[in-house]
């Protein structure tokens, strides 16, 4: 989390999420989690001091004093995602909360002969990211977003995405160069479409023309689906181009790719001499390419809007910035430029607002999260009204649970791009329950009023009836 104030006073508070990071599991390159939580709190740290001593080159200011402060790993794991809902005292303690909030972690290549079979390696990072509480109850790491990886020209392919998003992963990771594969081919799009079906996102690994060929692939794959009549699976098909500067920053086809509703781009690779030419362009993403995407040419204009409004609540007025989302590829060599990015993205040089800050840093990635809140009555209807909820809400349902398997994070995304609030779902003897926490942020709302967009959650597969989570809420605390 960062929290800054602006020339006007205004104190922002940003969520941080690297959208393309690599996980160490069976001797494969990468960083363990509490490497993560560590390096880039001490990242972080460094950011502030330099906008307190650099007062002319940021637009935001730092103005809370920094004490020493060395994570918990387990505290900023578990119980401090209250934090991230909950302003009232992180003023006070924010030597605590600095660092990023949420990493999209996935293994790298595995040395087998092609064509690689990832099942064995996705189920040791579903287990790497399986902590333990003081209490040794066995939790799943809040802050870590899993993707498991999968190589579409393997015969099970399409049980290795099952099989993975059955044990809870967010994602997966594709690599046509080190999996030579091509991009555009039948294999990939039924990998897609599978993905699709479980509203789990994919990152492919691109370079040079590789983003235009992703994005031709992801034509193709929306035709299919509407000649197979599947248009409820078009919104959820979210394609993320890994290492986006990497296809050229002055690339045009790279933009024309980006300003399709169904692919994203993060940000690893991206120079220092390449950044005003990168978001120069990237601003003129405008809100209406979206209605002459191709593969879309047969969908009306209402249609393509509300559905695309349902799963990802675009505004005209950040929809650049909603297809751009904050990446390092930490450990291997574009992590490098992690200081630099957000030194820039924090000057007075960034062409965006506050807004488009707030969906690069963290917002863009959360919404391609897939949601897991139990829908029913047994949605418990717990509404903090003040920070002794934040206190001891995680604690509560420590002890209640006998597992925690999950956050869903309700995202806004007009007329601030923000976290609305989040819910925790959690087992007790078996059975499934979740828990909505509002933001109390927004000072003048009041409290206890359940509020968010409904887009969220409606087009759930959990939600068969088309209702979110916000009306099963009310019901049972009505």
């Amino acid at each position: 989390m960062l929290l800054v104030k602006d020339e006007y006073e205004q104190i922002h508070t940003f969520i941080m999420v690297d959208a393309h990071t690599h996980i160490k599991v069976e001797g494969l390159k990468g960083l363990l989690p509490s490497e993560f939580v560590s390096r880039y709190h001490h990242t972080i740290r460094e950011i502030v001091k330099e906008m307190n001593e650099k007062k002319d080159i940021f637009r935001y200011s730092f103005p809370w004093k920094l004490k020493k402060h060395v994570p918990d790993f387990y505290e900023f794991c578990q119980r401090d995602l209250y934090t991230l809902v909950h302003s009232e005292d992180i003023a006070k303690n924010i030597s605590r909360y600095l660092g990023f909030d949420f990493f999209i972690t996935f293994p790298s290549d595995i040395p087998d002969p092609l064509p690689r079979d990832y099942r064995r390696v996705n189920e040791s990072v579903r287990q790497l990211l399986t902590e333990k509480s003081p209490k040794r109850k066995p939790h799943n790491n809040l802050r870590f977003f899993g993707f498991g990886r999968v190589d579409p020209n393997h015969s099970d392919a399409l049980d290795t995405v099952d099989s993975g998003a059955q044990m809870g992963m967010k994602g997966f990771k594709m690599h046509p160069k080190s999996e030579s594969f091509k991009i555009n081919s039948k294999n990939v799009r039924n990998v897609l479409k599978r993905l699709a079906e479980h509203d789990i996102p994919a990152i492919f690994h691109t370079q040079e023309e590789m983003g235009e060929k992703l994005h031709k692939a992801v034509v193709k794959t929306i035709e299919e689906l509407i000649k197979e009549d599947k248009l409820d699976l078009i919104p959820r098909l979210k394609v993320i181009i890994g290492h986006a500067p990497w296809n050229g920053a002055d690339n045009p086809k790279l933009f024309k790719a980006l300003s399709h509703p169904n692919i994203f781009g993060e940000l690893s690779t991206l120079k220092p001499e390449s950044y005003e030419t990168f978001f120069t362009n990237a601003r003129e993403i405008d809100y209406g390419e979206m209605f002459e995407a191709p593969g879309l040419e047969s969908l009306s204009r209402k249609e393509v809007e509300e559905m695309y409004f349902l799963s990802f609540g675009y505004s005209r007025h950040n929809y650049w910035s909603s297809k751009i989302a904050f990446g390092t590829d930490n450990p291997y060599p574009p992590a490098y430029g992690m200081r630099p990015l957000l030194r820039y993205l924090l000057s007075w040089d960034f062409p965006g607002n506050c807004s488009d800050l707030a969906n690069i840093f963290g917002i863009t990635a959360l919404k391609l999260m897939p949601h897991g809140a139990f829908s029913g009555k047994d949605i418990g209807g717990k509404v903090s009204g003040a920070v002794e909820f934040h206190e001891i809400g995680m604690e509560e349902i420590e002890e209640r649970s006998t597992r925690i398997l999950g956050i869903d994070l309700i995202i806004e995304s007009f007329p601030v791009a923000r976290l609305n609030g989040i819910v925790i779902t959690y087992l007790v003897n078996g059975r499934k329950e979740s828990v909505f926490v509002n933001s109390l942020f927004d000072k003048s709302a009041p409290k206890n009023l359940i509020r968010g967009n409904l887009f969220d959650f409606s087009r759930s597969k959990l939600y068969p009836n088309g209702e979110g989570v916000f009306e099963e809420i009310e019901k049972n605390i009505s």
